[in-house]
């Protein structure tokens, strides 16, 4: 997601392009009309910034749909109670669930960092899609069933990212 050489990377959907001042060190970018100012030694050290500061974002991110009313209701009905959240990089998943004590309900949620690259729907559909293994530790019926009548929209939101399609659009608003 971060191209040095060009200087941009993408963040929810969108590309972001930053400068470098060597003289104040620090990265410069603007996102949602606001400038965004990361402090870096040198430029060596530009994708190790960067990558941190999406990694903090996405956290960010999901932490609050996690939090959010519907998840804080999913998550009350359905008994679970903790969730560790980790932001990785991954080559073979976009989010993972590990039960860590399925007595206390304490599961580990894995995310991949390449998440940040897609816009907030999409991620959304990660997040429900581990949740939903809280409840069902397979892709059976009963869970896909489970995920579609939360998001009855799963199916493209699945294909826009295992095509690596970064704008999530419905089918009104598209041509596929």
């Amino acid at each position: 997601g971060i191209n040095l050489e060009n200087r941009y990377f993408y963040f929810l959907s969108k590309r972001i392009y930053f400068q470098y001042s060597n003289f104040n060190k620090e990265i410069s970018f603007e996102i949602n009309d606001g400038k965004t100012f990361l402090a870096c030694k040198n430029e060596t050290k530009i994708g190790k910034t960067l990558h941190d500061w999406l990694q903090n974002e996405l956290l960010k991110i999901v932490s609050e749909m996690i939090n959010s009313n519907f998840l804080k209701f999913f998550l009350t009905e359905n008994n679970l109670k903790n969730m560790q959240i980790n932001i990785k990089h991954s080559k073979s998943y976009w989010g993972r669930n590990k039960a860590i004590d399925f007595n206390t309900k304490t599961y580990g949620l894995d995310f991949n960092i390449d998440l940040i690259m897609f816009d907030e729907k999409l991620i959304e559909s990660v997040v429900f899609h581990e949740l939903t293994h809280c409840i069902y530790r397979n892709h059976s019926k009963q869970f896909w069933n489970h995920l579609t009548n939360i998001l009855p929209d799963i199916k493209l939101r699945n294909w826009y990212l295992n095509h690596k399609k970064f704008k999530y659009k419905t089918k009104n608003e598209t041509n596929m």
